[in-house]
């Protein structure tokens, strides 16, 4: 068995023990239907335990996008067209979430038009929730081990050249944690547009076995209020901040 599969066995079996009439997850398989290796936004309340590699997916060249938290919706194509995603309009604040990625993977040359969610692997920092949107304060300090051991070994299977923390503050903890790969880039400060509040986002590498990927932590695009002119900004930053990072 691998040390991922370990990972996410020691994180379900964590979660269950929570509250098991409350959490609510789904394991998803790598080995199911193909469709279901596509990523985009659907209907649906379920709780990942795994990240989801797009069928394209090529380790060391490709991107990794990391979430704050299950939330909701999963990732799974309606009709295994890895070019359409459908969101529910009770999901709006999500609408903004593949739309951001999708342009920031093209940016970088990752994917196509017609199939750019099939080129990146999808992930969450929390894996499952205690509610029916973003887990609770007390849930992710319960779970928080579990899920640094299971995203580190999400990243060592990867390897990905890009990773991109799509996250906030969320990554703080993640960052602080002592047995976190992360090194900030300090040399120079990631040039970004305005954003309401102290919290600044950063740059920097994750280390795994053999390599390192580039690494930008950024605003979760989801319902956000945009400060500095619109997302388009923010999104162009955050390809400026991959391609000027240094390997």
């Amino acid at each position: 068995m691998s040390e991922l599969k370990k990972a996410q066995e020691a994180l379900e079996k964590k979660a269950k023990s929570y509250d098991a009439r409350k959490a609510r997850w789904i394991q998803t398989s790598q080995e199911s239907e193909p469709h279901k290796e596509s990523l985009n936004l659907v209907r649906g309340i379920h709780w990942h335990m795994t990240a989801i590699r797009g069928k394209s997916y090529e380790p060391g060249r490709s991107l990794m996008v990391v979430g704050q938290a299950s939330r909701g919706c999963y990732w799974d194509p309606p009709d295994g067209s890895p070019a359409k995603y459908d969101i529910a309009d009770e999901w709006a604040p999500l609408k903004e979430y593949p739309q951001t990625v999708r342009e920031i993977s093209l940016g970088l040359g990752v994917g196509n038009e017609s199939g750019w969610g099939c080129d990146i692997v999808a992930s969450n920092l929390y894996k499952a929730s205690d509610t029916d949107e973003i887990p609770t304060e007390k849930f992710c300090e319960f779970l928080f081990d579990d899920c640094m051991k299971v995203l580190i070994e999400e990243v060592k299977e990867f390897r990905p050249r890009r990773l991109l923390f799509l996250t906030r503050y969320w990554f703080d903890a993640f960052r602080n944690h002592k047995n976190s790969p992360y090194t900030a880039y300090t040399k120079r400060k990631m040039e970004y547009p305005s954003l309401r509040g102290q919290w600044r986002p950063e740059w920097g590498h994750w280390h795994f076995e053999g390599g390192k990927a580039k690494v930008v932590v950024a605003p979760h695009p989801g319902g956000m209020r945009w400060g500095g002119g619109g997302r388009e900004q923010h999104v162009e930053a955050i390809i400026n901040a991959f391609k000027e990072l240094p390997e």
